[in-house]
């Protein structure tokens, strides 16, 4: 039996919520480089890299999953979040 994949809208709202908490690992992640050592502070970059790997791979998926929307629509998902306006714009 073949999984159930996301909708497009799925994508959308997924690629929003990541597109925060990655700006939230970075706060994180350069608050405890002020306050701690190297080492707490490499844990929250490793986490925010991760997350990084994450949203560029769905991004691939995406493109190959819904060929029928723009290469702009697919482009927006999970690298400007739909809410927010690129600097393209």
């Amino acid at each position: 039996m073949r999984k159930k994949h996301y909708t497009f809208e799925q994508h959308q709202e997924l690629g929003e919520e990541l597109y925060h908490m990655r700006n939230r690992l970075m706060q994180i992640y350069c608050e405890l480089g002020r306050a701690y050592n190297r080492k707490l502070a490499g844990l929250a970059e490793k986490s925010y890299c991760n997350l990084d790997q994450l949203r560029c791979d769905l991004d691939n998926l995406v493109f190959r999953e819904y060929p029928e929307r723009t290469s702009e629509e697919r482009g927006r998902t999970y690298y400007c979040a739909h809410r927010i306006k690129c600097s393209a714009d």
